[in-house]
Parts: C-alpha cells; structure tokens; sequence
C-alpha cells in the first residue's frame, strides 16, 4: 500500500508544469497569486476581501458574542482577530458573505462540488490529492509528505466555531463551496489535514467561519 501511494504521488504521469500569475483585485488593490492546475485556474492564496463586487461592506466580527449573533449574515473574521493571521492566511467567512454571490472578484467565483471533484482527479485521487496541495512548510506535522507540486499553497488556517471560538490553526483547513446538501442542511467543504495525504470532500453544518479559494470562471 506505501509503494502504491508513494507511486500515485510521484509517478510522472501524474506530474505537469505549473502556470503561476497574479491577479489584482480591482476592490483593494489586493495582488493574488493564481496557478493553473489542469484546465483551472486557482488563487494561490486565500481571499482577504472585506467587501462585495457592488462595494456593500462585509462586516468584521470580533468577539465571541458579535459571532454568535452574526453568523447568518455576511461577515469574517481573522483567526483569533489577529490582522496577522488575517494577512497570511486569509479570512475566515460565514455561509451568507459566501452564497451573497458577490465575494469573488469579478471574473473568479466560489468553486462547487465539481470543480472540487475534478481537481481531486486532476491531482490523482481523494487519497493523494491533499498532500499535492499543502504548503510543504507551517503544518504542525508531517510537512515531509507535502510537496505542493499543484502549486496551490494551502497553508493550515484553523477554522471558526458556530459558538465564535477557534480552533485547529496549523493542523488543518477548510475551504467553503457553494454546493448545498440540502437533505442534511448542510454545505460542502473540502478540507486538509496534516496526519492526512488526501483531499475530502463532505458536508458540514455551516455555521462555522472558513477559508475561500476563488477559482476563474
């Protein structure tokens, strides 16, 4: 079983040359690192947008309390509301800030279920895909299995708990789609973890605070 991951995730078949650029958010003036991964193009980082495409502000909730009650309506937080977190890790947003429909720059969108699944296969499987992805530093373990050879650059972020508290910095991440389970009330996210190679896809009950990649449209 190690020789066959150890094959998935270093066969040359699998491999293939990255395309990196940048793109620059008209709203900021935010300057994104993009890679194109197969057919897709990625933002190499995780959003920072504090507004919508229509200028409408996203709101910053801050404490434990302003989470609890703000959760259903568009806002973001930093990790721990520290804007150094917020700065290399991106923002941590609600459900609505991200099914607004507004939270990617124009041209870019939050990906769906799909684009997920293809990048899985593109990346050679659920179980091998992960560690193609991570940043090959800043996980609290098992870094020597990442090699990022995707170009995507995830970097461990935590998350945000419906109850306003944070968890899980440098051990994993949680990106938002915006493809709903509506028999389990539920959205999808994909997610990475350090004692894992793989990339998941499940639902989660969404009234957490989590990371977006913005894919091109």
């Amino acid at each position: 079983m190690k020789h066959l991951i150890f094959l998935l995730l270093f066969s040359p078949i699998l491999l293939f040359s990255q395309e990196t650029g940048t793109f620059t958010d008209s709203r900021d003036g935010i300057v994104y690192k993009t890679v194109k991964i197969g057919d897709q193009v990625w933002m190499a980082e995780n959003l920072r947008a504090t507004t919508f495409v229509n200028g409408d502000n996203i709101p910053e909730l801050k404490t434990n309390k302003e989470w609890r009650k703000g959760r259903r309506s568009p806002a973001w937080s930093s990790y721990r509301n520290d804007p150094a977190n917020g700065l290399k890790y991106g923002y941590l947003y609600t459900r609505a800030a991200v099914f607004n429909g507004q939270l990617c720059p124009e041209g870019w969108r939050v990906p769906y279920y799909n684009d997920v699944i293809e990048l899985q296969n593109l990346l050679g499987g659920e179980e091998v895909a992960g560690a193609k992805m991570k940043s090959t530093s800043g996980w609290k373990k098992n870094n020597d299995w990442n090699t990022n050879s995707s170009g995507f650059t995830a970097l461990p972020s935590g998350e945000r708990l419906y109850s306003g508290g944070f968890k899980l910095i440098y051990k994993y991440t949680l990106f938002w789609t915006k493809t709903r389970n509506t028999q389990l009330h539920a959205v999808y996210l994909y997610g990475l973890w350090d004692n894992k190679m793989g990339l998941r896809l499940s639902p989660w009950m969404p009234d957490g605070g989590w990371c977006v990649r913005c894919i091109k449209d």
